[in-house]
């Protein structure tokens, strides 16, 4: 099972699709579906930014 904590330990930027309406993940990117046309744009952000 995929652990935020361990993600943010590692350094980790964390994309979330909860699949329980409501949960409180702690993310950077939060979306319905990993089709959102977004996510690819948030993406591209984290990686140019250079950060982490």
């Amino acid at each position: 099972m995929f652990s935020v904590a361990s993600a943010r330990a590692a350094g980790l930027y964390v994309a979330v699709v909860p699949f329980l309406p409501g949960a409180d993940l702690d993310h950077d990117w939060l979306g319905s579906s990993l089709a959102e046309p977004e996510l690819p744009a948030w993406a591209e952000g984290v990686r140019d930014s250079g950060v982490r």
